[in-house]
């Protein structure tokens, strides 16, 4: 969808599933190929919160969240995958 944007997500799931680091490093990184594919940007649901699944900061401490994440990539440019003659 041109110009749609993912909103609120988050590294939580249920209480019951219990993940390694290297879990949440994969769970994290679907939702982020899954949203990059399908989308023009996204929202992660909070900086700093007491769950640690919704904190960014946290996140990034625990390298759920991989370093550089938030810089911007070389060359990119918002338009370069718009077409305007695909077919949703």
């Amino acid at each position: 969808l041109p110009g749609a944007i993912v909103g609120e997500w988050s590294l939580a799931r249920p209480p019951h599933v219990l993940a390694t680091d290297e879990m949440e490093q994969a769970f994290a990184e679907a939702q982020l190929d899954a949203y990059g594919m399908a989308s023009h940007g996204w929202f992660f649901w909070t900086y700093c919160d007491q769950a640690d699944h919704w904190d960014l900061e946290t996140c990034f401490e625990r390298g759920w969240l991989r370093k550089g994440l938030l810089e911007p990539r070389q060359g990119a440019n918002p338009g370069d995958n718009f077409n305007p003659n695909a077919v949703p």
